[in-house]
């Protein structure tokens, strides 16, 4: 991600934790930081970020015959090094510190509305609807794709500039404290939290340990008086409504009295109608996406646009104007599609337990078909959750749905255990492919495709 943060070295040495600067005379002028040499730009700070299989510094020639200013390198590096370098070097303990301590610098110069967005699942997506829908009247800053972690946030937080009126920025998590690292850097003045799920099982354990990640956010914004918005559709986080005192609530379940109701209706072609009310004036906003997922991630967007000013008028025109980019090397996040003379729910994105049913209602929505067969992968990271949750997944697909066809040995386990007549295990996807060439009624027939992004589920496609 390009971006154009400018950087005295009088800046440079305010905001870095550094040990020592190499190499620099009186003055230098950043502009834009990078941490990869192959799209680096001129006068860019290049940060030597080390990962499992890279390691940035192995690119600091790269950096510097593409006119980079300076680098910051780490001390362990510099430690075996330090004979070689004949360029502005800033050492530092942590490069991925030092990438954190820029962003947070640079975050402090902008004070127009940041919003977070956390939660289990539906995170990008509500992301994007929220960015559709303030973009009707601000200019909008919005995280790129999902890049969520220790580097994409710092990133997206680097991209501010003064033309920006609103950013929306998405959190996620994969092991305790992450939630409460990002929140603390990036300094939200609202927050949303999707909904608690099933996620990142192997590191997070288990519900409880899931919803203490994932509601740091809250607590973040407690402390410096942001607004959070609060899902009264999940039981976990409805409670928070009555611990939160600078909180504004919604959902779809009038009984929680929410300071804003959204009713979903689903339509034949599976894209929702969204009815909501604003100032006491009726909106329906129809959505071009598919599925009770999506229209539950757009109910947050309705809240966060009202309290930014937005009119119903505009919300609706925000929602409306939401386009899933969804199908990018034939992946998708819920999309209807024709492949051949199959028809399918592609879904194939990504997994875990709670995203695995609701595509099995929204399957089940589509009232068009006779038959409804899933075509389902492992789910990843779910750790000593793993065989539970897959057998609970095959009950529930088993006592609904026509056919479940399923591959990955997770789900090979899951089906031994449920010995359902309905649920069959192949071992790979063509094999999948080639016995729904011999099925009957398939003008009458759709089919679900959902796995974990791992079992590249869209493969089944190459053999259709």
């Amino acid at each position: 991600m390009k971006n154009t943060a400018t950087f005295t070295l009088l800046e440079l040495k305010s905001a870095l934790t550094a040990i020592d600067f190499i190499n620099f005379g009186n003055e230098l002028n950043v502009s834009g930081v990078s941490t990869d040499s192959r799209t680096l730009e001129k006068n860019n700070i290049f940060i030597a970020l080390k990962g499992e299989v890279f390691d940035g510094h192995d690119s600091l020639t790269d950096a510097f015959k593409k006119e980079a200013s300076a680098a910051i390198i780490s001390e362990n590096w510099f430690k075996n090094h330090k004979n070689n370098i004949d360029f502005p070097a800033i050492v530092v303990k942590d490069t991925l510190k030092a990438l954190a301590e820029l962003a947070f610098f640079h975050r402090i110069r902008f004070n127009f509305p940041v919003i977070a967005v956390a939660g289990s699942n539906g995170k990008t997506s509500t992301k994007e609807l929220i960015a559709s829908v303030l973009s009707q009247r601000y200019k909008v800053l919005k995280t790129y794709k999902n890049l969520n972690n220790q580097i994409g946030v710092p990133l997206t937080m680097l991209q501010f500039d003064s033309t920006h009126q609103a950013a929306v920025v998405e959190i996620g998590t994969n092991s305790p404290g992450e939630i409460s690292l990002l929140s603390e850097l990036l300094k939200p003045d609202l927050g949303v939290i999707t909904n608690i799920g099933k996620e990142h099982l192997e590191q997070l354990i288990d519900l409880e340990q899931v919803e203490i990640e994932e509601t740091f956010l809250f607590g973040n914004l407690m402390k410096t008086g942001g607004v959070c918005f609060i899902n009264c559709d999940d039981q976990r986080l409805a409670k928070y409504k009555n611990i939160l005192k600078n909180s504004i609530t919604y959902g779809t379940d009038k009984s929680q009295k929410n300071d804003f109701n959204v009713e979903i209706e689903l339509k034949n072609d599976l894209k929702p109608s969204l009815y909501f009310n604003i100032n006491d004036e009726n909106f329906v906003a129809n959505l071009n996406a598919v599925g009770y997922a999506i229209a539950l991630n757009a109910t947050a967007a309705i809240p966060i646009g009202a309290y930014l000013g937005l009119t119903g008028s505009e919300i609706k025109a925000g929602l409306e104007a939401y386009r899933e980019n969804s199908t990018e090397q034939s992946y998708a996040r819920m999309a209807l599609q024709n492949i051949g003379k199959f028809l399918f729910l592609n879904d194939c994105y990504n997994a875990n337990p709670d995203s695995m049913l609701m595509s099995i209602k929204t399957l089940l929505a589509y009232k068009q078909a006779k038959k409804h067969i899933a075509i389902l992968g492992d789910m990843f990271e779910l750790g000593e959750a793993t065989e539970e949750e897959h057998s609970n997944v095959l009950e529930n697909a088993s006592n609904s749905l026509y056919k479940v066809l399923v591959t990955g040995k997770n789900m090979e386990q899951a089906a031994q255990k449920n010995k359902r007549n309905n649920i069959i295990y192949f071992e790979t996807l063509e094999e999948i492919a080639n016995y729904m060439k011999k099925l009957d009624d398939i003008e009458n027939t759709v089919f679900l495709l959902k796995g974990s992004r791992g079992m590249k589920m869209e493969n089944i496609f190459l053999h259709l």
